[in-house]
Order: C-alpha cells, then structure tokens, then sequence
C-alpha cells in the first residue's frame, strides 16, 4: 500500500518511538535502520535556523502527489547502468509497472534487511545517496514552517529517547535545542505556554496537548541528561496545566482552558487517533513526575484523571493505548 506523500512532525515523532522501541526490544537491525533514516531525514529538512522543529512537508509538488518522490524504472537503468540499476530495482521492488500511478516508490516490502550482507547494505546506502543527490535537482514540495509546541514536544521527546537507546548524542543535542528555543519563545512573561510559532512571534495560548506533549517531551529529556532545569520547568508547566484546564467538577482535562473563550459545551476526551490524547500524555507526565517527586497531590490528580475515563477505556482499550501505558 502506498501512503499519502504528505510529511508530518508529529507522524515522524511517533514512528521514531515505534521504531526505536521495537529495536529496543529485538535488536533487528531493520528497525535501526527505519529510525537511523527518520531522524537523518527530520534533522536534514524540518529543523528551523533557531533549532524548533517545522509542521509538515506538501505531499504534492507541481499539482502531483508524490512527484518529488518516485522514480520510473527507465530512470533507475539511465542513472546507474544496466547491473547495477537491476539490483537496486529488485532491492527496492522497483518495476516497469510501477506502484503509483506508473512510477516507483521504493521500498523494503518483503525483505529482510537481516540477511543482506555488510556489503550489499553499503552498496544500497551509497547507490541511495546517489538516487537522493539526482533528487535533490527536483522542485521541493512547500514545506509549512508554522513551529507548533505539541507536535515539538512530541519530537523532543522522540530525538531524546532514541539518543538514549542509539547512543546519537546529536539527537540528544537537536531534542535540547528544541525545548531550549520553545522554552525561550512560546512561554509568556506569565508562565502560559504558547500554541504557535511563526515569523518570530508567537502566538494563541496553548490547547491541552501543546502542555501534554511538550512536558512529555521535557521530562524524556530529564531522563536522558538528568538536568534538572528540564523537570523543574515541566513541573511549573504541570501546575499551570492542571490549573487551567482541569474539571473540578468529573475529573480530567478540559481541551481548552478556563482563559480561553468560553464555550456553551467544553469538550474532554481521552480518545488516541492520528495522536495521543492530551489526557492520555498528561496521565503519563503525572505518573512520571510523581515517581521522580513522590508528590502525593500528582499521584492524586493521576488517579482521577484515569478514573474519570475509566469506563471509556475498559469497553474499547485498544482505543486508548496511551492511557493503558500510563497505568501502575
């Protein structure tokens, strides 16, 4: 199956936990490779100047999905020779027919990157590189450069646990530098935590995940460096968190908080689609806080928080995974 070419932050952020996770537990080199290539990818082309991270890349360039990305197999043959074209092609199941729209997406579908060789793994690299320099002379798809806090605190959170687990002390560095420039811009003189950056100005203060995420991604840099500038800022960001959005009346976390424009109806929901939740997360920053802190007021609130859903995520718990994480 083919994805949508439309790039996102917060796709990237969660596929490099998934990935990074996966290699944690196997070892497969596979999943060490996808993650090696993700973060290549992110720090390569979604880093501002100032170090957050941009929203997304276009799927289409020129008015065509996915132009900038496939590749006819006549291209492949002209570029590399008529040998060395045929096993790239049968590497990355590229074909006369095509995949999209009669051209070629490459990719590992059926393959089983544990057995190449060492060196049939460097000639790929190298030829990839080669194939990435011919594409580099396309139009590149519009990127968005809106700077959002949750989907920054998503990769934050991604770049520092897999700098952890890969031993990359650069995306360790790029996950700092990240928070360092929200932590520096998008939090007011009042201590609120600000949605949007764009242009040098930020902007609209922050919806329930901008707080979750961007905690989330503070606290798995604590974990990694043991600064403690990072959980103290997490934990004045928790307080105003649950001060601005909690619902003292069923529990949980409100979308928008009480100095936002208030609404006839204030929704609440602990449901993980396209993202987690921003309960969910928040479940998960308590829990953590609480085991680094032993304050019993976040054990509390995490208790209620969860209780509040209890019944939403004991009929559908595959619905709500994230909240299953968080559980003790």
């Amino acid at each position: 199956m083919i994805p949508h070419f439309e790039k996102m932050l917060y796709d990237n952020a969660l596929l490099g936990i998934a990935y990074t996770k996966a290699y944690e537990i196997t070892k497969k080199s596979l999943y060490e490779d996808v993650s090696e290539r993700l973060f290549k990818f992110i720090l390569r082309d979604m880093v501002s100047k100032e170090g957050g991270f941009y929203s997304a890349l276009d799927a289409e360039t020129e008015g065509e999905e996915g132009k900038f990305y496939v590749f006819s197999y006549e291209e492949i043959i002209d570029l590399f020779g008529e040998d060395d074209g045929e096993f790239y092609c049968d590497s990355y199941n590229i074909t006369k027919e095509g995949n999209f729209e009669g051209k070629n997406n490459p990719n590992f579908i059926g393959k089983d990157l544990d057995i190449l060789s060492k060196s049939h793994k460097g000639k790929l690299s190298s030829m990839s590189q080669v194939l990435f320099n011919y594409r580099e002379d396309r139009t590149k798809p519009h990127r968005d450069e809106k700077i959002l806090t949750s989907w920054n605190g998503l990769m934050i959170g991604s770049l520092a646990y897999a700098g952890k687990i890969f031993n990359k002390e650069i995306y360790i560095e790029k996950a700092k530098r990240a928070a360092d420039f929200i932590i520096t811009n998008s939090i007011d003189k009042e201590g609120r935590l600000l949605s949007t950056y764009i242009d040098g100005e930020s902007y609209n203060f922050g919806f329930l995940e901008g707080y979750a995420f961007f905690i989330y991604g503070l606290l798995k840099l604590y974990d990694v460096t043991q600064d403690d500038v990072y959980l103290e800022i997490s934990k004045k960001l928790n307080d105003n968190m649950l001060e601005m959005f909690w619902d003292e009346k069923n529990g949980g976390l409100f979308y928008y908080s009480n100095i936002s424009e208030q609404l006839i109806l204030k929704s609440k929901d602990i449901y993980d689609g396209a993202i987690p939740s921003g309960n969910s997360i928040a479940a998960l920053n308590l829990i953590k806080l609480y085991e680094i802190t032993k304050d019993e007021s976040l054990y509390k609130k995490y208790k209620e928080l969860l209780y509040a859903f209890g019944q939403s995520i004991n009929d559908s718990p595959v619905s709500y995974m994230y909240s299953i994480l968080a559980l003790r």
